[in-house]
């Protein structure tokens, strides 16, 4: 939990400082009939937004401090693998983006466009490190999915436990949460791996789960 709590903080501190950058170089000399600094203007807010709903996260999985009903350990590590992929090539998206932003931003204006680049290098840069870290870090150990009072939290994601409309278990390997979105036409389903020998301590929190939706 400390471990992604500090790598989110960090996360979204270098990632702020970079949509920070791409709002305000452009409205130093701000022309509206210029697709890069339009383009600046758009990845600079994005960012800021998404850096938003990191921070929203962030507070919850601080003050998540709900009595942990039961924890499942996991040694098998692909699904923390595949996450540590998925966040590689996040990051390098962003640079590919960053290419293309600076290489307009250049012909317009070469100091701010190498200004541009360097923040991208180093924002890059330091993500790629963040990651390194924190994955080498959680990989060491056995992963925990922790059944809480009020939520669960599987593999960095939290799920409100309140939320949830029926949980079932299937071929005796997936506990399958179904739980309301946002929106309350849209149902979301949620597969969790069964460890080994865990199979009824499955089926004491499908009862509990199922118990607690028809209230």
């Amino acid at each position: 939990m400390e471990n992604r709590i500090h790598f989110l903080r960090h996360l979204s501190y270098s990632l702020s400082f970079l949509g920070i950058i791409l709002v305000v170089i452009p409205l130093l000399k701000f022309d509206i009939s210029s697709p890069a600094h339009n383009l600046s203007l758009f990845f600079g807010i994005s960012i800021l937004i998404y850096v938003s709903g990191i921070f929203i996260y962030f507070v919850k999985l601080k003050n998540n401090d709900d009595i942990i009903i039961d924890k499942w350990i996991y040694e098998d590590k692909n699904i923390l693998n595949l996450q540590k992929l998925n966040y590689k090539s996040y990051n390098l998206l962003l640079f590919g983006l960053g290419i293309v932003l600076s290489i307009g931003m250049i012909i317009i204006d070469i100091g701010v466009g190498f200004v541009i680049l360097g923040c991208f290098v180093f924002v890059v840069g330091q993500q790629n490190i963040l990651i390194e870290e924190y994955f080498s870090k959680i990989l060491k150990s056995d992963y925990q999915i922790l059944f809480k009072e009020n939520s669960i939290l599987y593999f960095g994601e939290i799920y409100n436990s309140n939320l949830l409309n029926s949980a079932e278990i299937l071929e005796e390997k997936y506990l399958k949460l179904s739980y309301n979105h946002i929106y309350k036409s849209l149902t979301k389903e949620v597969f969790i791996i069964i460890p080994e020998n865990c199979e009824q301590r499955a089926i004491y929190l499908q009862s509990l789960y199922n118990q607690n939706s028809s209230i």
